[in-house]
This record gives C-alpha cells, structure tokens and sequence, in this order.
C-alpha cells in the first residue's frame, strides 16, 4: 500500500467511525492521529463544521477567588470546568500559590460511623449535608470514598425523598421497562425491583415479550404523556407542530435548586414553585424541545432529588440539585452542538437511553444503518 493509498484508506475509516457514533476523541484512541487532524478531515468530507479546541491552559481568575473555590468543597475539575480550562492548569496554578485542595473527609469530621449514625436517626440526604456545612453533591463523593453509596440510597428509599418506589411502578406499568432496566436506572439489584412489583401486586411480565407490540401499545394508549416511542411516531402531543420551549427555573422557595423541562405556553406552565426564569430555548417544534430536555435530564440524573414538600408536585421529576446558572450553562453548551449536529445526530451522539428498537429508529433517520 503506497503513503497516499495508506492516508485514504485512514481517513475513509476516521468518517465511517464517526457516522456510526463514535466521538473525536474515541476515534484517535483508537486509531492514533491527532484529534486536530481527525476534525480536519471531517470537514474536508463535509461531515459537519467542527473545529478542535483543546483545552485553555491560562486562567485569569483572581488568586483568592480560586482560594475561596477550593474552600468552597469544588474540586480541581469542577473549577476547570467553571471556567473552560483544563485540570493541568488549575492544578499548576494552586501549586505555584502553595494551595492545598481541601480533604473534606478531614475538614468535615464526617466519618464513616457518624453517617451511619445520623442515617438510623432518620435524617435525610439534605439534613446530613447541612451537619457536616457541605453540599449533597460532596456528600455523595465522600460516601463514595467510605463505600456509603448503597447506606445513602437505602436513605433515600426510606424516607424523605420523592418515592422511588412509585417511580418504579411508573416505569414498569406504564413505560413497560423491563425489570433488568429498572435494576440499572434506579441503582438497585433485580431482586430488589422483584419484590417491589410483587409487594404491589403486579403481574411479572414475560421478558421475551415482542418490542413491537410495547412499541404500539404506547403509540396507541390514548395517553398524553412524552415518550421517545411517541416522539418518533409523532403520536400524542407531537401531532402538535408549534414551537416549543425548553426553560430553566429557580425555586421560589428552593433558590439553589433548578427546574427544567418543556412547554408550548410558558404562561400556562407556571405556578407559585416557580422562581425567576433562567433560560428559555425556543424549538421549531415538540419533538426536537422534548429531545435536548431527556438530554440534558439524562446527563444531569445523578443530581435528581426533591425536597419532601414538593414530592406530589407536578414537576417534581424535573428537579436537579445543581445552581440555576451551573445548569444554563451545562444546557447552552449542549445547544451549540445541537445546532451543529442537527437533531439525530445529536441524539445519537448524546447516547440517550432507549430501547433497542428506538435506538435503531433514530439512526435510520440519522442516515446511519
């Protein structure tokens, strides 16, 4: 194989890797050239507009912002993040200013045992964070350093929080889910779900069921409520084919907390939970809104959670433990790719869970297979 032959047949590959989903980033992993020249050759065949942008290796934040970051519980990344540099950078600069990163371990004298003690006591995620002066978020990685993981869903299953329980009878009766799916979504082992269907009497359904027939059972139920099946079929509220909106709210009673998802009317949506309006994307219709909010929903689902007084609220599932403008940001950033992707792509690329069937749907409309 001669040198030009060779490059041909290297870039012919780099295309047909990124069609069928894989990432830049994945594709030079994989194969070896640089993610620069990988981009270069996606728009030399016309594939999309890209353009690799490593990661900024300056930061120009004050010394005692990051100082009072870093105090704050934020880890190197979430800074990184924050403000679109990499780890290495932060990292160099802590050092060059003698910061140490904060053991929260330490600094919160939250042991292994006092979790344990204030879980038996009743108290609930929210309540053991404000003990120890931190964030629910630092509170689960600290669970997760002292193998607390499972104690603390057991928590939240106990009380407290929105019922878990009804989510996965939810799931089962009117998504169809299966038991195995329900197990990985809600972090509990199939036995667990068993005995949670068989407690509420419900039929255990035969898992060798035809995909087709859940797929037409929920194209065909006389239900308004979203789903990807309906979304494709355009069944439901898609038959709809006015613009729509996804949104960010803050909470009027919970300021730190956030409240997404989609509506046709913004006015008719809102009512007194709602605090001040934070983003607002219009779509050109129902389907690509519903689309970009599962996922922003599906990469923002470790931070679900609901106060206890609003678990009977209609929007309750939308709610995530991230700062409003945290969030708005995480959700721009997914815009900018939507509209460089287009709307299939973009699903493909985003990896959004869905069953076999859908999956393979929405690549054949992606062009893909």
């Amino acid at each position: 194989m001669n040198k030009s032959s060779k490059y041909a047949h290297l870039q012919s590959k780099i295309i047909e890797m990124f069609l069928a989903g894989d990432s830049i980033h994945s594709i030079s992993r994989q194969l070896g050239p640089g993610r620069e020249y990988i981009a270069k050759v996606l728009r030399d065949g016309g594939i999309r507009e890209y353009v690799y942008k490593p990661h900024n290796t300056t930061i120009h934040v004050p010394i005692e912002e990051l100082k009072r970051l870093n105090e704050s519980g934020l880890t190197g990344q979430d800074i990184a993040k924050r403000y679109g540099v990499s780890q290495a950078a932060i990292a160099a600069r802590f050092k060059r200013h003698g910061i140490k990163p904060i053991n929260w371990l330490k600094k919160n004298n939250l042991t292994k045992d006092l979790i344990l003690r204030f879980i038996d006591e009743g108290l609930s995620i929210e309540e053991i964070s404000e003990k120890g002066n931190i964030s629910t978020a630092h509170l689960w990685k600290i669970a997760k350093q002292l193998d607390l993981t499972s104690a603390l869903k057991s928590a939240i299953l106990s009380h407290r929080y929105v019922d878990i329980e009804q989510q996965v009878i939810q799931a089962y009766e009117e998504e169809e889910r299966s038991q195995r799916y329900l197990a990985k979504t809600f972090s509990l082992n199939r036995a667990t779900i068993r005995r949670i269907l068989e407690r509420h009497s419900l039929d255990i359904r035969d898992r060798n069921r035809a995909a087709a027939s859940r797929v037409l059972h929920e194209e065909n139920d006389g239900s308004d409520a979203d789903s990807i099946a309906r979304a494709l079929a355009g069944a439901g509220r898609f038959k709809d084919i006015r613009p729509c909106f996804f949104y960010i709210y803050g909470l009027a009673r919970y300021p730190n907390l956030s409240k997404l998802g989609i509506t046709f009317d913004m006015a008719k949506r809102i009512d007194n939970e709602y605090g001040s309006q934070q983003l607002l994307i219009e779509f050109s219709n129902r389907v690509e809104a519903f689309f970009f909010e599962r996922a922003v929903s599906y990469h923002t689902r470790e931070y679900k959670s609901c106060p206890l007084d609003l678990a009977q609220w209609g929007g309750y599932s939308e709610i995530r433990n991230i700062q409003p403008r945290d969030l708005v940001m995480y959700a721009e950033s997914l815009h900018l790719e939507f509209r460089s992707q287009g709307l299939w792509e973009f699903v493909l690329n985003q990896r959004i869970r869905m069953r076999p069937e859908l999956w393979a749907e929405v690549k054949r409309r992606a062009g893909i297979g």
